[in-house]
């Protein structure tokens, strides 16, 4: 997942909708990027560590699942900003989707 770039979240407005989150693949180490869909979302936040400049890729750094009693957290640390999914699952796959 390291290098690729945040290119769209999607956060639910209607109750039958989940929660996503689509990475682009970095042209220099993917071929297909990145969807991943979050089941049971009890909290999400997106923490920019500067002024949020859309223009600017924002590259994967490093995620991380944390276990919990109720599921897990899902960190996502990006160039400039953090993302934190609470959840009770998640599931990603690899391509255009």
């Amino acid at each position: 997942m390291k290098d690729l770039e945040l290119a769209d979240v999607h956060v639910p407005v209607g109750r039958n909708e989940s929660m996503s989150i689509r990475f682009a693949p970095n042209a220099w180490k993917h071929e297909e990027g990145l969807r991943i869909e979050y089941v049971g979302v009890t909290s999400f936040s997106m923490e920019s560590h500067r002024e949020i400049d859309w223009t600017e890729a924002e590259t994967v750094i490093l995620d991380e699942i944390i276990p919990t009693q109720d599921g897990c957290v899902h960190e996502i640390a990006l160039t400039d900003a953090t993302v934190l999914v609470r959840c009770s699952d998640l599931r990603a796959t690899w391509g255009d989707g």
